[in-house]
C-alpha cells in the first residue's frame, strides 16, 4: 500500500469513527426532552435573597452605615414574601429562564439596577415572554403588576 492510499485509508477510518461516535439523533437538544419549569417559591426565594444583597452593596457603595443589619432584616423577611409565590396565568418561565435571571442579579456590574425586574434576563419579557404580562401574582416587592 502507499503512503498516500494508507493516509486515506486512516482518513476514512477516522471519519467513520467520529460519525458513529457522535451524539445520537435527538440527544442533544432534542425536541423530545422534557421542558423542566422552575420552581415558583424557590425562585422568589433566591431572586429576594439576592435582592437584599444588591441593596447592601447599593448602601455601602453610597457611605451606609446600617447596610448589613438592613440585609439581615431584608433577608429575614424573604421566607414569608415568598410564602404562597406563584407566576402568574400564563407565565412557566423554565428553569434555564430563572438561572439566568438569578446569575444576572449575581453579576456586579448590575447592582445598579434598584428594580431587579428590571435587570436584563428578570423582566417579564425575559421569563414570561411578553412585556405586558405581569410576572408573578400576589408579587412581594420585586414582582411586577399588570400595566
Amino acid at each position: 500500500m502507499t503512503p498516500m492510499k494508507h493516509l486515506r485509508a486512516i482518513g476514512a477510518a477516522l471519519l467513520l469513527i467520529g460519525l458513529l461516535a457522535g451524539p445520537t439523533p435527538g440527544a442533544v437538544g432534542s425536541c423530545d426532552q422534557e421542558t423542566k419549569y422552575a420552581d415558583p417559591a424557590e425562585f422568589c426565594e433566591d431572586r429576594e435573597n439576592l435582592a437584599c444583597q444588591r441593596a447592601r452593596v447599593r448602601c455601602l457603595s453610597a457611605g451606609g452605615t446600617d447596610c448589613v443589619a438592613m440585609e439581615q432584616a431584608c433577608i429575614g423577611r424573604v421566607p414569608e414574601m415568598c410564602a404562597g409565590y406563584n407566576f402568574a396565568v400564563g407565565c412557566q418561565p423554565t428553569e434555564r429562564q430563572t438561572q439566568n435571571c438569578i446569575d444576572q442579579l449575581s453579576r456586579i456590574d448590575t447592582v445598579h439596577i434598584e428594580e431587579v425586574n428590571d435587570v436584563p434576563g428578570c423582566t417579564p419579557a425575559d421569563l414570561c415572554g411578553s412585556d405586558t404580562m405581569s410576572l408573578v401574582s400576589g408579587a412581594p416587592d420585586g414582582g411586577v403588576e399588570a400595566p
